[in-house]
This record gives C-alpha cells, sequence and structure tokens, in this order.
C-alpha cells in the first residue's frame, strides 16, 4: 500500500489490498447480483450515459460485519481511515456499492453534494490506457454553485417529480448550456486512471466524472467499489 499522489482534496492509493484481500473480493463480485442503473433518473446518469450496472446490495460499515468477501476489503479501508485525509470530516457512516461500466458508458460530472466524501476502489483485475474511463477532476477554481438542485419546481409538477425537482440541477436531461457554461470556465483539470487495486479518497468539493469507456475495452467492464461518508 502506497501513496502516489494527493492534493488539498483527493488521495491515490495504489497496492491497497494484500492478494488474499484481492482474491476475496474477485470472488465476491462473482457473487453479487446486479441491476441496470435507470437513466435520466438521477441526473448524474444522462440518458447517454450508456448501459451501466450496480450491485443489487447497498452495505454500510455501521452493519459490520458484512460476513461476505467483501469484509477484507472494509477492513483494510478502515484501517487506512485511521489517519484520514484532513479534507475527510469526522463521519458515522461509510457506504459500499459496486459499479461496473461497459463499453460506451460514463457518469456525468457532479460533486457529491450531501456527504462529507467519497472513495472509489477500481477492482478490475487489468485496465488499459486505451480503454478510457478515467476518474476526470475539474480545476479546484471551477465555480460549481451556479448549479444546483432548487427547492422550487417547475410549474405543473411537484417535487417527487425528478425532472421537476431537479430541472435547475446538475446535469439536467437535455440542455446542458449551463453545465457547459461552468466547466469551460476555465477549462482545466487531472485525471486519474483507473489502475487495478488503485483507492483514490475525495472531499465532497471535487467536481468530478467518469470518462467514457472506449469501445476498445471489448467485453471488460470497468469494475469499481464506490461509496460515501456520511
Amino acid at each position: 500500500m502506497k501513496i502516489t499522489y494527493k492534493t488539498n482534496n483527493y488521495l491515490v492509493i495504489d497496492d491497497f489490498l494484500s492478494t488474499n484481500a484481492w482474491d476475496c473480493v474477485q470472488d465476491q463480485l462473482e457473487c453479487e447480483s446486479y441491476d441496470q442503473v435507470k437513466l435520466g433518473d438521477d441526473k448524474v446518469y444522462k440518458l447517454n450515459s450508456g448501459t451501466i450496472y450496480k450491485s443489487h446490495n447497498k452495505y454500510w460499515s455501521s452493519k459490520k460485519p458484512w460476513k461476505n468477501n467483501y469484509q477484507p476489503f472494509l477492513e483494510e479501508l478502515l484501517q487506512v481511515l485511521t489517519d484520514k485525509p484532513h479534507f475527510l470530516p469526522n463521519y458515522d457512516d461509510i457506504s459500499m456499492m459496486v459499479h461496473a461500466y461497459q463499453q460506451g458508458s460514463e457518469l456525468s460530472w457532479h460533486k457529491d453534494s450531501g456527504v462529507l466524501g467519497a472513495y472509489t476502489f477500481y477492482a478490475h483485475k487489468n485496465w488499459s490506457h486505451l480503454w478510457g474511463g478515467n476518474l476526470m477532476v475539474a480545476s479546484e477554481k471551477t465555480q460549481w454553485d451556479d448549479i444546483r438542485v432548487t427547492e422550487k419546481p417547475l410549474p405543473n409538477t411537484d417535487l417527487k417529480d425528478s425532472f421537476g425537482k431537479l430541472y435547475n440541477a446538475k446535469g439536467i436531461s437535455f440542455d446542458h448550456s449551463l453545465e457547459q457554461k461552468v466547466l469551460q470556465q476555465p477549462g482545466h483539470g487531472e485525471f486519474i486512471m483507473p489502475l487495478p487495486n488503485r483507492l483514490v479518497l475525495m472531499s465532497n468539493q471535487v467536481f468530478h466524472k467518469v470518462e467514457r469507456i472506449d469501445l476498445a475495452a471489448g467485453h471488460n467492464y470497468r469494475v469499481s467499489l464506490t461509496g460515501f461518508f456520511i
């Protein structure tokens, strides 16, 4: 386990899991049940986001032990958090789900608002630099406050209607002009390759996206254990 990169808002750790823990996670991934993500419901998943799957089950650190082969991952994560990064405030719980991205899929630009921070652990066995799927991070100078959830619905909608509730939010379905304006000022940032056995810890101030998976990935999936600090 080694820290390979860090900024004021995120931290990259490589060789995160031991061989035994890695093998346990691989076994559990094969036993997991998956659901296809419904596009447009959560505005981070735009209508052109492609085919993405998530685990049917969601896990919480407060309900440990998990009694499955993800338990070694949780133990390693909790261990590294004993000396948690300065950008993570005190939290009460940690969630975990699996996400699998097929070729042609992506996750739109967003900030993990409503939580204290997030993490991503790359669990695929190999990944080529030709396959895309990089974690794209916008410059800290990007002023994302202009795109926010409104509590006022559009006429003839109510707050139970996700399209009405989030019509002025980040990643709206059809009109991306405000999102484009925000991201193009200043219009630069960094990227993190989804290398196997890599963990990325992020504050809730990181504006990021998952780059679209290239067709060259073929039958390979970008598989990650992801969750939030709450």
